[in-house]
């Protein structure tokens, strides 16, 4: 090509870039360009140099930290950088000379700023991608319009609201969303006590979401009370709560402890109505499922369940319970003869009323009126039957030597399995413990159906935390919850229902749930359930929200399948190994609601929070 023709073509380019830098700047203005003094690299750890005119300076207020744009000259591509430095001189320094008396004079500080922008990505014909195009000497620096800022970070436009991006010291009008495919690859949200991280939960929650969020204080039950919002709450109870109440009343004495707690109209027997009890809270409608574990439900995993099993312990539960369903299958199936009753209906009367304390010392009454001939494991009473469950789980694991003519009287196919002492005694222990939590068959409680919830639902945690500080009754709840909530969703995506929304469950000190444990089994039941949550979770709709401000005692899969972590306020050795170091003039001081997002839609970008939505 001629050269005055190549002349014109670069001019006319450079034309082009100016006016797009003019239509889509915020404040209409070219704020500088790209320096023509120094060669300008693209690669690991460069920095693109910009030169700003003293009136320019003077009237921008540029700060760093503040997101700007390049529109290049010889293609058209929009590179968006961070500033990481701001160099300003006064005249005599760049002619390197020193003036004894220090004299006032405006006139040699009206030089040349020169910044040092970080590129982060760039887009071109509305393709996003990592800055990789030269950049070329001239190009204009402006301030991007927040939809080409969001376009060009990969920021969805559609999502959860998780904050506003935070440029230049302060937030600015573009918010930043995660849609359902950063959702369903789950979020881990990481800060110091103190650092907002309650508050982003309330923010997701505010909006208009499918929930489930697992609540330990109470504080989002008070949230959606505050909105006005109608939403359920299952209400973990304990035994404890409802000691002294007859079972008639049980359920509406638990509604009577939630309405004192959180100001809700008391709840008459009219307000129970299918398995929930609807409360008037305020401006809300809160649809109340006082719950507790079925024991029946969970007794075949129940090792898994609790960490208080010893390996030896957790390898024989499984054939104790087959050895003990069958001694209770022919328990029942002989009362079925003595009663002239159906089998199934005795064997479901048994098992309805089975909990831990029943495998100790608490034996399962029946309220039958009939007599028939006594045995070694029942016997008949004149208003109830009494099966001596805890005895057939005794003899069952050995305990008595001479068990086996028991058993065998009870069903030739049954032996004791002649445990180890340590074996019986870390399986008791871990029933007793268990037991004392309160948590199982709890009278007034009812079934859980998460098909009958209601958009958003909160689990109240607080109740169990009043009676035990033990973790474990905390994790065992909401394990129970959990599993049963993945069975729902498993449900429904292999029968291809179209009603499968996708669906937010949200924890809060996730490393209590979760922690990182030695030992294998442990870790094998807590990996197996964070697996069938979050790798198999995805296609079922389940997003997972993590939060917690001790990574370090967090199980490492959390880190490795939450695939957008939202970093606030931290120490130093916590970003090092997160990988945010980089940040660290931000977060090592962040005031709260500060944070970093790093997606797998878009590159690292600094956000505050919103307060409300």
């Amino acid at each position: 090509m001629d050269e005055d023709l190549l002349v014109q073509e670069l001019s006319r380019k450079l034309e082009e870039a100016d006016s797009f830098a003019l239509q889509n700047s915020i404040d209409g203005k070219i704020l500088g360009r790209v320096t023509r003094f120094e060669t300008i690299r693209l690669g690991e750890k460069s920095y693109i140099g910009i030169d700003l005119a003293f009136l320019d300076y003077m009237n921008s207020n540029v700060k760093k930290g503040e997101y700007l744009a390049i529109r290049t000259i010889i293609s058209p591509v929009v590179v968006i950088g961070e500033v990481v430095s701001i160099e300003r001189a006064d005249m005599l320094a760049e002619f390197n000379i020193r003036e004894s008396s220090f004299p006032r004079d405006p006139t040699t500080i009206m030089t040349q700023t020169f910044l040092e922008l970080k590129p982060i990505s760039e887009i071109e014909n509305n393709v996003k991608r990592p800055a990789v195009t030269p950049i070329d000497p001239q190009s204009p620096v402006f301030r991007p319009k927040e939809s080409l800022l969001q376009d060009a970070l990969g920021i969805p436009h559609e999502g959860i609201k998780i904050g506003k991006i935070f440029s230049g010291g302060k937030e600015i009008d573009a918010y930043v969303n995660l849609d359902e495919e950063s959702l369903v690859h789950h979020i881990l949200v990481i800060g110091t006590t103190g650092s907002g991280k309650t508050t982003l939960l309330k923010t997701i929650l505010s909006q208009n979401v499918n929930a489930v969020f697992f609540d330990r204080q109470g504080d989002f039950v008070r949230h959606l009370i505050s909105r006005g919002e109608e939403f359920s709450v299952i209400m973990p109870s304990v035994i404890m709560m409802v000691n002294d109440v007859p079972s008639s009343r049980a359920s509406l004495e638990l509604g009577t402890q939630f309405a004192e707690r959180y100001g809700c109209a008391t709840p008459v027997s009219g307000d129970i109505r299918d398995n929930e009890i609807l409360l008037e809270c305020e401006k809300s409608i809160v649809h109340l499922i006082p719950y507790s574990i079925n024991f029946t439900k969970v007794i075949d995993y129940m090792h898994k369940l609790t960490p208080y099993m010893s390996p030896m312990a957790r390898v024989f539960w499984p054939v104790i319970m087959n050895n003990f369903k069958k001694g209770i299958d022919k328990i029942a199936e002989n009362i079925s003869h003595d009663l002239s009753l159906p089998k199934e209906k005795v064997k479901s009367e048994i098992f309805k009323l089975l909990t831990p304390s029943s495998l100790l010392n608490d034996d399962v009454k029946l309220q039958f009126q009939k007599k028939g001939k006594s045995s070694t494991y029942y016997s008949y009473n004149d208003d109830y039957i009494t099966i001596y469950t805890s005895r057939l789980f005794r003899h069952i694991m050995g305990e008595d030597k001479n068990a086996i003519t028991s058993l065998r009287q009870l069903d030739k196919n049954l032996s004791p399995l002649d445990l180890a002492f340590q074996t019986q005694d870390a399986i008791i222990r871990a029933l007793r413990s268990v037991s004392e939590f309160g948590i199982f068959n709890v009278n007034g409680t009812f079934d859980l159906d998460f098909q009958r919830l209601k958009k958003k639902a909160v689990v109240d945690l607080s109740w169990i935390l009043d009676y035990t500080a033990s973790v474990e009754a905390i994790a065992m709840v909401a394990y129970s919850i959990l599993s049963d909530f993945y069975s729902y969703k498993d449900e429904l995506y292999k029968k291809k229902e179209r009603d499968n929304s996708l669906t937010i469950l949200a924890l809060d000190e996730a490393h209590e749930y979760f922690p990182q444990t030695k030992d294998e089994e442990s870790k094998s039941i807590i990996e197996g359930l964070l697996n069938r949550l979050m790798r198999l979770g995805r296609v079922r709709k389940i997003s997972v929200i993590l939060a917690t401000h001790m990574p370090d005692d967090l199980n490492p899969l959390v880190l490795q399948l939450s695939n957008t972590k939202i970093v606030m306020r931290n120490e130093e050795n916590v970003l090092e190994k997160l990988g945010f170091e980089d940040y660290a003039d931000i977060l090592l001081t962040a005031p709260a609601g500060l944070g970093v997002v790093r997606s797998i839609k878009f590159s690292d970008v600094v956000i505050k929070t919103l307060k409300e939505i």
